[in-house]
């Protein structure tokens, strides 16, 4: 769902350094694993690169695809196309997505799908959304950050908090469709375990970006294969 988020707004939000240090950042660190062909002239590889560089310096221990998921997630709701990492199939990006839709008081597409409503237009053409363009936008980088490199329940925080300070009919409409998409997720059945295809009570294991749930069983073969050295059981 592009032109949600307003563009403008997410490049302040993003700028910070001079165009020079960005490229610097862009060559050291992602070099070979994105294409940034001349970033500062395409709105989308802009605001995608201006992304990586935000999220790393706030984060600068996070997993790459965690600070690109963040970057294109927001950078794909400003503007179209934006010719990033490919993580669009990652769970914790779909995630972030319909997080973000349902804030903004649009029908997310249910999980794995592609069609959903878009929030109300005004008369002007574009989203009508709760506190007006730019403090959503301001309002959904929060949001994203907190769900993507916290948890949860801060990024809920901040939703139930912006809403509350936008109490009107379009903040209304945003807060009863975040909570229907909150009960949803929360009732979802438990998961099978992904490697033995048994039936999980309890899963022992997710790996959060990739969306991994195994069984403890599985787990302890792929620890003793080596697979999870740096990792701990959830």
């Amino acid at each position: 769902m592009n032109n949600l988020l307003h563009a403008e707004t997410l490049e302040q939000i993003f700028t910070s350094d001079p165009p020079a240090r960005v490229t610097a950042f862009l060559n050291e660190r992602w070099n070979g694993e994105c294409n940034f062909p001349n970033w500062e002239r395409e709105s989308g590889s802009r605001l995608f690169a201006l992304g990586l560089y935000y999220f790393h310096r706030r984060h600068p221990d996070a997993e790459i695809t965690a600070i690109a998921i963040a970057a294109q997630m927001l950078a794909q709701m400003a503007v179209f196309p934006v010719f990033g990492f490919g993580v669009e199939a990652y769970p914790l990006y779909e995630q972030a997505q319909t997080w973000i839709i349902a804030f903004a008081g649009g029908v997310p597409p249910p999980p794995g799908g592609i069609v959903g409503r878009t929030p109300p237009m005004n008369p002007e053409g574009t989203y009508s959304l709760p506190g007006g363009s730019e403090a959503f936008t301001r309002a959904a980088v929060e949001v994203t950050e907190a769900l993507i490199f916290d948890s949860e329940a801060a990024a809920e925080r901040i939703i139930h908090r912006y809403l509350a300070e936008h109490c009107d009919e379009l903040g209304e409409r945003a807060q009863l469709i975040f909570n229907r998409i909150r009960r949803s997720h929360l009732g979802t059945p438990s998961p099978c375990c992904q490697d033995c295809a048994q039936p999980l009570g309890e899963v022992f294991y997710t790996q959060r970006l990739t969306g991994l749930k195994i069984c403890e069983a599985c787990f302890r073969r792929r620890e003793a294969q080596g697979a999870f050295c740096e990792e701990e059981a959830s």
